[in-house]
């Protein structure tokens, strides 16, 4: 999902979520939040663009394996029959109905696009609502992407570009959404993890608010 400015002069506290994360953002004047939530990691328990069934690299994985993984994600409805991660559309709904809070879906589209950026869409629409289409941001970068938070199951997003974000000091924080193949991650201070929706998500997006 994308990002959308509001009161931006008053202050905002903005918010991504990445990959199977499911990312949202929200915005809003001094006591608000934008929060952005990829609808993949943090939403579903699935392959996630360059990851294996198994969590692993690409890189890590036989050759025939990676193209056979590749040709899985690029097939029609992978993406459309995917379900989402327990009380990830619940707790992106109940963000969205908190008080000056703006919630997106911030989503990487593959460079395969003949069905991901239809199906992405579609999936949104399945489990939000039609009303939560005009929430989507479509980023290959997220980092250009303006937040106060990002939840992401990436553990590389910022860095050197193409391999990593073009921006190297995004104006969002990222919170870590523990997956398999991020679990071995040591985040340095002041790193944070989501390690569920069962999370006290609520608590994070408070501590990002001005007091």
């Amino acid at each position: 999902m994308g990002t959308r400015q509001r009161n931006g002069a008053l202050g905002t506290l903005r918010m991504q979520c990445s990959g199977s994360d499911l990312l949202s953002s929200a915005s809003g004047s001094i006591a608000g939040n934008r929060i952005l939530i990829d609808e993949h990691m943090p939403c579903v328990p699935s392959i996630a663009h360059s990851r294996t069934s198994l969590g692993l690299p690409l890189a890590e994985v036989a050759r025939h394996l990676q193209e056979k993984a590749i040709s899985i994600w690029e097939s029609e409805n992978f993406f459309l029959d995917l379900e989402p991660l327990p009380g990830a559309v619940e707790a992106v709904k109940q963000m969205a109905n908190l008080e000056n809070t703006d919630v997106f879906i911030c989503t990487s589209p593959t460079k395969m696009y003949k069905y991901c950026p239809y199906e992405k869409y579609a999936w949104v629409e399945k489990h939000f609502g039609s009303d939560f289409l005009d929430h989507i941001v479509l980023a290959t970068d997220k980092t250009v992407v303006s937040a106060d938070l990002l939840i992401d199951d990436r553990p590389d997003i910022t860095g050197k570009w193409p391999t990593a974000g073009a921006e190297p000091n995004p104006s969002w924080e990222h919170i870590l959404f523990t997956a398999c193949h991020n679990r071995h991650v040591q985040l340095q201070p002041p790193g944070r993890r989501l390690h569920s929706w069962a999370d006290d998500w609520k608590a994070i997006l408070d501590s990002k608010r001005p007091r």
